[in-house]
């Protein structure tokens, strides 16, 4: 399978767990369900990493599939914070914004974006601000939208994911995923002993997020193995897609309702993107 198909199979898996983890994330603790979600997410991986060979992990693996879990982990908390206090279609489009960050470093190594590539990053840029203003409901003034400091925080977050496990999957793909996805759980297990939230859940609700988990897990698969052999400006901005999925669940099965402007600046949002992906 080529890179960029490896990279949109990343891209669904990815909003549909998202989806399933903002929604349950509305019901508990956001930590709670990160815990989830990182843990169950590591568990199926332990088995190869007991028989695969140990020679080829490198420090430079570990370190810095090890910091692009920090950055996805708190990436991923900020998000689900952000949609149990807003309209999923207005936080995921902001953070699909995350791969401004892996084409600003990729023209600071040499890429050389097209001209609708830049009208791709000014859209992308409009649409974010349409997205993030909502007028009160009853005074009718603009405001910024609730959710949005947490999205952008999110968009931050991921796009350093995007570049560092990028980089570590250039140097050896499977161990990248195996110490992310530890590092990820260790994370999310740290936090939790920390904050010491309520982890209470019912049967149904776990079983719900062990799904949403395997899915977050080949999301890892895809973008990781996409890495391997694809460019970086190129594999995260469609990696970086799941926004798209994550809009159309919450519009047709959440039947979540936004502000014409708000939607408006989503689909420019989601827009630009595609223009970064096709301009090139």
């Amino acid at each position: 399978m080529s890179p960029a198909l490896l990279a949109l199979s990343a891209s669904l898996s990815w909003g549909v767990a998202d989806y399933l983890g903002g929604i349950y994330s509305r019901r508990l603790h956001p930590l709670a369900v990160l815990l989830v979600v990182d843990v169950a997410g590591f568990l199926p991986v332990v088995p190869f990493a007991l028989l695969h060979d140990h020679e080829s992990l490198t420090w430079k693996v570990a370190l810095l599939a090890s910091a692009g879990a920090v950055s996805g982990g708190t990436g991923l908390l900020a998000f689900y914070r952000g949609m149990s206090i807003g309209a999923i279609p207005i936080v995921a489009p902001i953070t699909g914004l995350s791969p401004i960050i892996p084409i600003t470093v990729g023209l600071a190594t040499g890429d050389d974006p097209s001209r609708w590539q830049e009208l791709g990053f000014a859209l992308a840029l409009l649409g974010t601000i349409l997205a993030a203003r909502e007028q009160h409901p009853e005074t009718g003034r603009t405001r910024v939208a609730s959710g949005v400091g947490l999205a952008l925080v999110a968009m931050v977050c991921f796009g350093g994911y995007f570049v560092v496990i990028h980089a570590a999957a250039q140097v050896d793909s499977f161990w990248t995923l195996v110490v992310f996805r530890a590092a990820a759980a260790l994370f999310a297990a740290s936090v939790v002993l920390a904050v010491r939230p309520s982890l209470r859940m019912a049967g149904g609700t776990l079983a719900v997020l062990v799904c949403a988990a395997l899915l977050d897990l080949g999301g890892s698969i895809g973008y990781t193995l996409a890495s391997r052999h694809g460019e970086l400006s190129i594999v995260a901005v469609l990696a970086a897609l799941y926004p798209l999925t994550m809009v159309v669940l919450a519009t047709v099965v959440g039947r979540e309702r936004v502000a014409r402007t708000q939607l408006a600046g989503g689909c420019a949002a989601l827009a630009g993107v595609a223009l970064v992906v096709g301009g090139g």
